[in-house]
């Protein structure tokens, strides 16, 4: 449903239902842990229950919104004569896609297995650092997941070279944002890492870490920005053919090399992932400018095979 709403341009809506699911599941779990009157949900059992509480509560509120906002219908027989087809389409963006997560996944277990014997102190830097620059990925990330909503209409509608800009001005967008919150976050790493830790070797590497970081984060914009957009217009098969093999030579095979082999510690893993992110984001982008993703596109032409005229894309909710 939120994928729905989102797909719509309704985005505010799932931000506003997600915010108070939030807050339903922060309330159960206040009333759990804390327990101001008594209840029968107790431990980790009652937070998980909690949290189902919160997203069943959050269910009728999109419904409506499908229903009453959207206008949206669901007709039994349409379903019947169309649902090959779109669940075809689905799966030309969810399988790529979720392979490009499992390898992913999979990878950061591998690189935690072999940044382990490094000593806590490596390991702990990791996860600190992997907290902290969570946050300066949000820029991109948004702007890469709006974006890839408003190419997905362009391109439906036929208006390529409108897609194909509109993309790469959101590129410089993030590309912007994420250096910008890598820096502050540079500048201020030793009270951030303050704030988990005193231990004078964890502070130092985080500060290391976080320099590399700011490599990461500029290749990441691109990763995410115009990665979102390749699969917004279908050509989701291109970016896990690239991310697949270059997981695993460069973020594992490079960091292996570079933390064990020549003995960087954590500071050569983060190297190889910035090598990883860099190379893939040079990748995209180069197949975004080719215009090589146009061919791959899921829709074609709405605007010139329907009759009704193709629908704004700034929604006033």
């Amino acid at each position: 449903a939120i994928a729905i709403c989102r797909s719509y341009g309704f985005t505010r809506y799932p931000m506003y239902v997600s915010l108070a699911m939030n807050l339903i599941h922060l309330g159960g779990a206040f009333v759990v842990v804390l327990r101001p009157f008594e209840t029968p949900f107790q431990g980790a059992t009652g937070i998980a229950w909690a949290a189902v509480f919160s997203v069943f509560c959050s269910l009728f509120p999109l419904i409506w919104i499908l229903v009453r906002k959207i206008g949206y219908r669901i007709y039994i027989r349409q379903i019947q004569v169309s649902i090959r087809e779109v669940v075809s389409a689905i799966l030309k963006v969810a399988v790529p896609s979720g392979a490009e997560a499992l390898s992913y996944n999979i990878g950061q277990i591998v690189v935690t297995s072999f940044l382990a014997p490094l000593g806590t102190a490596a390991l702990t830097t990791r996860v600190i650092a992997q907290t902290l620059t969570a946050f300066y990925f949000m820029g991109s990330y948004s702007v890469g997941q709006g974006g890839q909503i408003v190419v997905g209409h362009l391109a439906g509608a036929g208006r390529l070279a409108e897609a194909r800009t509109f993309t790469l001005r959101n590129w410089r967008i993030g590309l912007v944002l994420n250096l910008g919150f890598a820096a502050v976050g540079l500048l201020l790493a030793r009270p951030l890492f303050g704030l988990y830790t005193q231990d004078p070797e964890i502070i130092r590497l985080g500060f290391t870490i976080l320099l590399i970081d700011l490599v990461v984060e500029a290749a990441r914009a691109g990763n995410m920005v115009i990665g979102y957009a390749m699969r917004g217009v279908g050509d989701a098969m291109y970016t896990m053919k690239i991310s697949l093999p270059m997981v695993w030579i460069f973020n594992i095979g490079l960091g292996w090399l570079l933390s064990r082999g020549l003995h960087l510690g954590l500071a050569g893993a983060w190297i190889a992932i910035a090598t990883d992110e860099t190379l893939r984001s040079t990748l995209v982008y180069f197949r975004w400018k080719s215009t090589k993703w146009e061919k791959k596109r899921l829709v074609k032409d709405i605007a010139a095979t329907s009759e009704e005229p193709v629908p704004s894309l700034s929604r006033n909710d």
